[in-house]
């Protein structure tokens, strides 16, 4: 046997049989990976993915093995006895011919049967989607372990073996996420360098779970010496069958095989938003929740990491010198570091360069959790104990969904009765030189896809009488806009509360968050200026939701150059900001009722997830604490009714029994958050760990005074 690890056209296969003869075989490495793939196919709808693409493989490599085979006669009966007949003139036909003809009836008898499975899988797909419940797809290179991560996730059962494709067909099992909340986990088929196009065609039906997930866990061996080749290989196929848009995950598996387990640490920023860790056991996500707790801990106080079926929370306490008591929520996870190759300094080094630390997560938010610890630290060397009881709860999720910490609260409500406030000092200056905003609540959000189907792609030449995916999403999203570029939904703004006259008399105070779109995205022009005053635009930004944001659109082929379909899909990823007393989904009925009414019944609403909206008063005991905090430094606050963006903050303010009053801001500029160059200034961290201490010594001068 004559092995190629590439494929070989049909004509160099035939030149290389010629010249090697009978007595050596030619396997290129397409008809190998579909030999390795016949030999695990167990189930009807692997065999006739597999079927196919070996047809299609074959069809163009019909070789001259049936010509010495004689020619089927046309014509009627001849002297040679040979019967003719209805389709049979002429010359005749050579078997190979036949054989053709035979194979071709076959590709289109398989195409049919897998157009049902296709049928048949998008059915369950609906039915999924319609239960609300999140999918997340298993992606990774063969034999990198997803099977045995579903095992380990879902408490399964499937097929593992430390073989090449031992899966094939898709396997999907409900995971637990705690606080009455599933997610649907899915395993497919592994991928390999340079998939052959044939199986990529045939397991359309199969790939399909992959692009319409909500999340992918892309699984990577990080053992292998080419884990980081396998990585790029997994993302080109995820590139061919238009699932790059769908958010991913990466986990560097099998850390336990590692001869030192946190190496693998050193890794993840070669890798897009990766965790360390085993599927066997489990090793690499707990660490950092560790040493978040062991800060605690060295200061005298307790601290235990709660295990959840993510993230692990932690939790803690401070006894101070009063029994009034503050509740502190912070994070420790971090957005991942790429593009690597734009960082000045390696990302996890946390350098000093000029009046700045350098470090992902400089800013947002371990810089300024380590400041905060390091104030209270101060206060304890100083004075020897702290002037009120702060709790901890920190979680390890917040850039992902904080889907731990709302299982935990939600099932432990009561343990939170007990805090008077919740403590918000952050790090929170637009600008080095911005008044520092103290923020009084946060928008809630409300994300859905809006997605216009059609049975399937078509070529283009039937353009001209079938409906286009792509343009009736693109009207859909015309129609809820007026042409004053307000909503034009019905019902939108039915439970929109105006601001009062104070606080829109405050609107001007406000003035430098127009300025932040020019800082942060050198936007030279803001939407509506041109005919609104700044305190409109700012009313919009604080007291009405956001205008149906469109954050992303998908449709049809986008590789390189031309592909003449119409699409078969069309999506449209949505969030709105609701604003106090909306209720989310009480929104999203008057958007299925709106598209109902202007002819687009037929688009689909999926993938729905809605944060509630949180809101405390303005005069606060924490708000007067802060604000005095800052004025102690030669800083005038501005106070802001609540954050444009989303937090989960509401958990604790927002969710009966739990009503505690917050605020969001203080001291301290850092930027480039999520971006390359985080940054956190030096004279950031003394002006933030300086208004902390003078923070918790006002909030309990005042908490003392009210009892």
């Amino acid at each position: 046997m004559l092995l190629f690890d590439e494929e070989l056209s049909p004509r160099h296969q035939r030149e290389l049989e010629q010249i090697c003869g009978d007595n050596l075989r030619i396997v290129d490495r397409t008809a190998l990976i579909l030999d390795v793939f016949a030999q695990h196919a167990r189930t009807r709808e692997g065999t006739l993915q597999v079927e196919l693409a070996q047809y299609e493989y074959r069809l163009p490599r019909l070789t001259r093995a049936w010509t010495h085979l004689a020619r089927q006669a046309g014509g009627g009966a001849g002297r040679s006895g040979s019967v003719g007949g209805v389709g049979l003139r002429g010359p005749g036909e050579t078997q190979l011919e036949v054989d053709r003809r035979d194979i071709g009836r076959r590709i289109t008898h398989l195409r049919r049967e897998l157009e049902k499975v296709r049928e048949q899988r998008r059915q369950h797909r609906t039915r999924r989607q319609s239960s609300a419940h999140p999918t997340v797809a298993l992606v990774g290179y063969t034999n990198a372990g997803k099977s045995t991560l579903l095992n380990c996730m879902a408490d399964a059962d499937v097929y593992v073996a430390d073989q090449l494709f031992a899966t094939l067909d898709p396997t999907t099992r409900r995971i637990e996420l705690g606080g009455k909340r599933a997610a649907l986990l899915t395993d497919t088929v592994g991928f390999i360098q340079k998939l052959p196009t044939t199986l990529i065609a045939a397991f359309r039906a199969t790939l399909e779970e992959i692009a319409e997930a909500d999340l992918l866990l892309h699984v990577v061996d990080i053992t292998h010496q080419y884990a980081h080749a396998q990585a790029l290989a997994v993302r080109d196929t995820l590139a061919e069958i238009q699932a790059l848009a769908v958010p991913m995950v990466t986990a560097l598996n099998k850390i336990d095989l590692l001869p030192d387990p946190q190496s693998a640490l050193d890794r993840v920023d070669e890798f897009e938003r990766a965790v360390p860790i085993s599927a066997i056991t489990g090793e690499g996500i707990p660490e950092t929740a560790e040493l978040t707790a062991s800060l605690i801990k060295d200061l005298g106080g307790w601290a235990r990491v709660v295990k959840t079926r993510s993230h692990p929370l932690v939790l803690g306490g401070l006894k101070g010198a009063s029994d009034h008591k503050l509740l502190r929520y912070d994070m420790y996870d971090v957005q991942p570091v790429d593009p690597v190759d734009e960082w000045v300094v390696p990302p996890w080094s946390a350098e000093i360069r000029g009046d700045r630390i350098i470090a992902r997560g400089a800013q947002n938010n371990k810089g300024p959790l380590r400041a905060y610890f390091n104030a209270l630290e101060t206060i304890l060397d100083v004075e020897g104990e702290l002037p009120c009881s702060i709790d901890f709860i920190i979680e390890g999720e917040e850039e992902i969904g904080s889907h731990a910490l709302t299982a935990y609260v939600n099932e432990h409500r009561e343990d939170f009765l007990g805090y008077e406030q919740m403590d918000g000092w952050f790090a929170y200056q637009p600008t080095p030189t911005s008044p520092p905003p103290i923020e009084c609540g946060f928008k809630g959000c409300v994300f859905f896809e809006l997605v216009a189907k059609a049975p399937m792609d078509l070529h283009s030449m039937m353009a001209a009488v079938v409906d286009n995916p792509a343009w009736r999403l693109v009207w859909a999203l015309d129609s809820m806009r007026d042409a004053s570029d307000r909503v034009a939904v019905e019902g939108f703004y039915d439970d929109v509360v105006p601001p009062t006259e104070e606080e829109r008399a405050n609107l001007p105070k406000l003035a430098s968050y127009l300025d932040l779109p020019r800082q942060w995205g050198n936007v030279e022009r803001l939407r509506g200026e041109a005919r609104r005053s700044p305190e409109e635009m700012l009313e919009e930004l604080f007291f009405r939701p956001s205008p149906i944001n469109v954050q992303g659109l998908t449709s049809g082929w986008q590789g390189n150059g031309c592909k003449t379909i119409t699409p078969g899909e069309a999506v449209a990823k949505i969030d709105i900001r609701t604003v106090a007393r909306q209720d989310g989904r009480k929104l999203l009925e008057v958007i299925r009722r709106h598209l109902e009414v202007r002819g687009f019944g037929d688009l689909e609403i999926r993938a729905v997830d809605v944060t509630p909206w949180s809101r405390s008063p303005m005069d606060s005991t924490g708000v007067r604490a802060a604000a005095q905090a800052c004025r102690d430094l030669g800083w005038e606050p501005m106070i802001v009714p609540t954050d444009p963006g989303t937090g989960p903050s509401y958990l604790f303010t927002n969710n009966p029994p739990l009503h505690l009053s917050e605020f969001f801001g203080g001291l301290g500029h850092g930027g480039s958050i999520h971006a390359p160059n985080e940054y956190f200034l030096l004279e950031g961290v003394r002006l933030f760990e300086k208004g902390a201490v003078n923070y918790l010594h006002h909030w309990a001068d005042l908490a003392s005074q009210s009892d």
